[in-house]
C-alpha cells in the first residue's frame, strides 16, 4: 500500500480539506464581525495563528484516530500486505522508532 493509499485510508485528506474550509469560514467571518463589533486588530492574528498551528495537530490526530461510533480508537496497524502475491511486513511507525540493521 502506497503512502497516498494509506492517507486515504485514515482519511486525513478528509479531515485536512474539511480543517480547510471551516477555518476559511471562521477567518471569514471574524474578517466582517470583528471591525464591525471593534474588537481589536490582534484578535483577527491571533485567530489567524492558532487556526495554523491547528492544523499540523489535526492531520496528526486523523493519522493516529478513527472516528467510530464507539468513539475515536487508535488506527489499527496491518503488520503484512500483499504486494504483487507476497506477504510484505510493514513497519507503520515513525522512522525514528522502528529498529535498523546497521
Amino acid at each position: 500500500m502506497s503512502f497516498f493509499e494509506e492517507l486515504k485510508r485514515r482519511k486525513v485528506f478528509r479531515v485536512a480539506a474539511t480543517y480547510a474550509v471551516v477555518a476559511w469560514i471562521l477567518m471569514q467571518i471574524g474578517e466582517v464581525t470583528f471591525p464591525a463589533l471593534n474588537i481589536p486588530e490582534w484578535v483577527m492574528s491571533t485567530l489567524v495563528f492558532v487556526l495554523l498551528a491547528g492544523f499540523p495537530i489535526a492531520v496528526i490526530f486523523a493519522w493516529i484516530f478513527d472516528k467510530t461510533p464507539q468513539g475515536f480508537i487508535k488506527t489499527d496497524v496491518s503488520d503484512t500486505e500483499n504486494i504483487g502475491g507476497m506477504n510484505v511486513k510493514v513497519d507503520n511507525r515513525p522512522f525514528y522508532l522502528q529498529k535498523r540493521n546497521i
